[in-house]
C-alpha cells in the first residue's frame, strides 16, 4: 500500500488541490440556482453574474497555483484570494465607468509612444536585446520597426501593443486625476519650513494623574447621566441561540494517519533515506523540502512530547511515531552540541502528518448539522438540542451593522438577517474559517434603548473623575505659574514632583512623548527663544510649561538648493494621497452588493 501510495504522491496532491479549490469555488451554488438569485453581487448598478465571476475566480486560483506549484493553498488563502478576485472586479468597474465618464480614448500615437518610450521589464531583462550585459535600446527600437530580432528570427510586437491598449486608458484616467493636484514652490517651503523649524525643550508636565483628593457623589453621576442621555442610547440589537459542530477528524482518521505513519516506519526500519520520505510525505511545509531538517534547538523551543522524545534519543537514531499537538511526527536524531549558554542542543530532523478531518468525516459532520437544522425547524432550537443531547449556546447582543457575531465569529450576513426576519427563524447552516459549522435560530430582538444608570455608573464615575482631576490640575498650575519667577521653575517642579519631559526635534505637528501634540504648545515653543520659557499652556489632558534648550532654524540655502527634488518629491506625494482619496470616496459613493457569502 505504502509503494503506490508514495509513487502517487504528488499526483494526489494536485488532484486533491484543485478538486478542493473547485469545490469550494463550486460549494452551494448547485443548490442556490432554485431559491436564490443568480447573481453574486451587484456593483454600481452592473449585476454580477455567478458564472461571471466563477470564470474570474477560477483564473486568480489557477495563477495562484502556477506561481506556488508546491503549496497547496489552505482555507485561509483560498478566501483571500476570493475577496482579491471581487476587489479587482469592483476596481475595474468603477475605473471603466470613470473612463467612459471623463471620455477618455487612447490614441494610436499613444499606444506607439509607450511601445517605443516603455517597453515592460521582462523585455529588458531579455537576452536577445542585451550588448555586453546590459539592455541596447537601439537593439529594442530596431526589432520594433522591423519586426525582426537580433537573431534574425522574426518576431510579432502585436501582443505588446494589445497589451499596452488596454492599460493605458486607466493609465490615462490616474494621471488626469493625479493631476488635479498642483503643488507649487511656495507650499514646497511651508512644508519645508514646517518640518526643519525645530526646538528642543524641557516640558513641566502637570500631570491631572498624579492629582489623588478628587470624589464624585451619586448625585453628581445621576446629573452627568441625565445631561448626556444620548450618550447611552443603545440601537436595535438581536440575539442568537446556536449550536456548534466542530470539524474534528473522526477515530477511523486517526487510526489511518496512524496506519500511514506506521508505515513510514517500518519504511525507514527497512533503510528507507529519511530525508527522500520527509520530501514525500512530511505535511511541515517549512522544512519539508529540506528532508525535514530542524537545525539545532535547545530545550524549551518545541512542544514537550516532541522535546522529551529528542533529548532522549542518540545520534543516528529514529523514534516510533510521536504524537503532539500537530500531529504525528517521526524523529531522527542528527547531530548534538553544547550551545553558547552551555546548554545542550540537538539537531533533528522530522516527518510529520497531520491528522484532519478526511472528506468523508467532513460530509458525516455536514449531514449532522444539516439533519439538526431540520429538526430545529420543526422543534426549536433547544428541545431539539436537548433530544440530540447537543449543547446550545447564546451569542452576545450585536447591532445591525456588525460584521461579527459575539460567540460565533465573523458572518456580517447573519446580522443582515437577524434584522430583516422574525425572532425564532433559522438561518442557512454557516461555516467558519476554520471548518466548524453553526446551526443558529434568532432568539431576540431588542428594540432601540437606553442604558439603565446603575448599568453604566462604574462607566461615568471614572470620567467625571478624570474630569474633576483635569480641572484640578490646571488650577494648581496656575497657582504654580503665578507664586514662583521663571528661574525657578524648573527646579520648583522638580522638587513638587511635577515631571520634566525632555521634548527633542519638536515642529509644529509633533507629538511630544507622553504628552501628545498639543498644536498651542508646540507653537509656543517655536515661538520662544533658547533660555525662554513659554507661557502657561492648558489642554485637555493637562498643563504645561515649556523652557527651551535649543532652536533649529530652517536653512533656507540648503532649500534653494534642493528645492527642485523638493518639489517633485511633494508633488508625488500629494498626488499619490489625492488618488487614493478619490478611490476611497468613489467606494463611499457607490452601491456595491456582496453576496458571495451565498455562494462559497
Amino acid at each position: 500500500m505504502l509503494d503506490i501510495f508514495r509513487k502517487k504522491a504528488k499526483i494526489i496532491i494536485y488532484i486533491t488541490a484543485f478538486a478542493f479549490i473547485i469545490g469550494m469555488a463550486l460549494m452551494g451554488i448547485g443548490g442556490l440556482f432554485d431559491s436564490r438569485s443568480m447573481h453574486v453581487g451587484q456593483i454600481a448598478g452592473k449585476k454580477i453574474s455567478a458564472q461571471e465571476y466563477e470564470n474570474l475566480f477560477r483564473n486568480t486560483l489557477w495563477n495562484y497555483m502556477q506561481e506556488n506549484p508546491d503549496t497547496q493553498p489552505d482555507e485561509q488563502t483560498i478566501q483571500q484570494l476570493n475577496d482579491q478576485t471581487w476587489q479587482q472586479l469592483v476596481q475595474r468597474i468603477l475605473f471603466d465607468q470613470e473612463i467612459r465618464r471623463r471620455r477618455i480614448r487612447v490614441r494610436d500615437q499613444q499606444v506607439i509612444e509607450k511601445m517605443k518610450n516603455d517597453p515592460p521589464q521582462f523585455l529588458r531583462e531579455w537576452d536577445l536585446f542585451h550588448t555586453d550585459g546590459v539592455f541596447d535600446n537601439e537593439l529594442y527600437l530596431n526589432t520594433l520597426r522591423t519586426g525582426i530580432a537580433p537573431n534574425g528570427q522574426p518576431l510579432d510586437f502585436s501582443w505588446l501593443e494589445d497589451q499596452i491598449r488596454a492599460q493605458l486608458p486607466y493609465e490615462l484616467l490616474f494621471e488626469e486625476i493625479r493631476n488635479e493636484v498642483t503643488v507649487t514652490l511656495d507650499d514646497v517651503e511651508e512644508d519645508f519650513i514646517k518640518k526643519n523649524d525645530k526646538a528642543q525643550a524641557k516640558v513641566i508636565y502637570f500631570d491631572p494623574n498624579k492629582i489623588t483628593d478628587v470624589t464624585v457623589t451619586d448625585e453628581e453621576i445621576e446629573e452627568y447621566y441625565q445631561n448626556n442621555l444620548e450618550e447611552f442610547k443603545k440601537q436595535p440589537s438581536a440575539r442568537y441561540d446556536f449550536v456548534r459542530f466542530q470539524m474534528q477528524p473522526s477515530d477511523r482518521d486517526q487510526d489511518e494517519v496512524l496506519q500511514v505513519v506506521n508505515d513510514i516506519h517500518s519504511q525507514l526500519l527497512d533503510g528507507e533515506d529519511f530525508a527522500e520520505l520527509a520530501r514525500e510525505y512530511s505535511q511541515d511545509p517549512s522544512n519539508a523540502e529540506q528532508g525535514g531538517d530542524l537545525g539545532f534547538f535547545g530545550r524549551g523551543r518545541m512542544v514537550p512530547e516532541f522535546e522529551d522524545k529528542a533529548f532522549t534519543m542518540v545520534v543516528g537514531e529514529i523514534s516510533e511515531p510521536v504524537k503532539t499537538q500537530f500531529g504525528w511526527h517521526i524523529i531522527k536524531l542528527t547531530d548534538t552540541r553544547i550551545g553558547e549558554d552551555n546548554e545542550t542542543e540537538v539537531r533533528a530532523s522530522h516527518i510529520l502528518l497531520r491528522v484532519e478531518a478526511s472528506e468523508q468525516t467532513k460530509l458525516e459532520i455536514q449531514n449532522r448539522a444539516d439533519e439538526f437544522r431540520s429538526l430545529v425547524l420543526k422543534k426549536g432550537i433547544k428541545e431539539a438540542a436537548e433530544e440530540l443531547e447537543l449543547t446550545v449556546s447564546e451569542s452576545g447582543l450585536f447591532e445591525e451593522t456588525a460584521q461579527f457575531i459575539p460567540g460565533v465569529g465573523r458572518f456580517e450576513e447573519l446580522a443582515e438577517f437577524a434584522f430583516s426576519k422574525r425572532v425564532g427563524e433559522v438561518p442557512e447552516v454557516k461555516e467558519a474559517a476554520n471548518g466548524d459549522l453553526y446551526v443558529l435560530q434568532l432568539a431576540e430582538k431588542l428594540p432601540e434603548r437606553y442604558d439603565e444608570l446603575d448599568t453604566v455608573r462604574n462607566r461615568i464615575r471614572p470620567n467625571l473623575e478624570n474630569q474633576k482631576k483635569r480641572e484640578r490640575v490646571k488650577q494648581i498650575a496656575e497657582e504654580f505659574y503665578q507664586s514662583h519667577e521663571s528661574s525657578e521653575f524648573l527646579v520648583s517642579a522638580t522638587r513638587e514632583g511635577w515631571e520634566i519631559i525632555e521634548a527633542q526635534d519638536v515642529t509644529i505637528d509633533r507629538s511630544i512623548p507622553r504628552i501628545g501634540r498639543i498644536e498651542e504648545l508646540n507653537e509656543a515653543i517655536l515661538a520662544a527663544e533658547v533660555g525662554e520659557f513659554t507661557t502657561l499652556i492648558k489642554g485637555e489632558r493637562g498643563a504645561y510649561i515649556a523652557y527651551i534648550d535649543e532652536r533649529i532654524y530652517p536653512d533656507m540655502e540648503d532649500f534653494a538648493q534642493r528645492q527642485d527634488l523638493l518639489l517633485m518629491e511633494m508633488t508625488e506625494r500629494e498626488q499619490t494621497q489625492h488618488l487614493n482619496e478619490w478611490y476611497r470616496n468613489l467606494l463611499d459613493e457607490t452601491k456595491i452588493v456582496d453576496n458571495r457569502h451565498l455562494f462559497y
